[in-house]
């Protein structure tokens, strides 16, 4: 659902590799649905999950 008029909305999520690396990617979006910016990355993990979801 797009945010209203005016605004943005930032979706974010993450997941942790039983290898020991972590991923992540977000999307910003604006009224009409557009894409404003994107992004995803994969790193080492530095804490384990239980910390990293609090």
């Amino acid at each position: 659902m797009p945010p209203p008029t005016g605004f943005s909305k930032m979706n974010i999520d993450a997941g942790c590799c039983s290898n020991g690396l972590v991923s992540w990617g977000l999307v910003i979006r604006n009224h009409r649905a557009e894409v404003l910016f994107a992004a995803c990355k994969m790193s080492d993990m530095v804490a384990p999950p239980v910390v990293a979801e609090a």
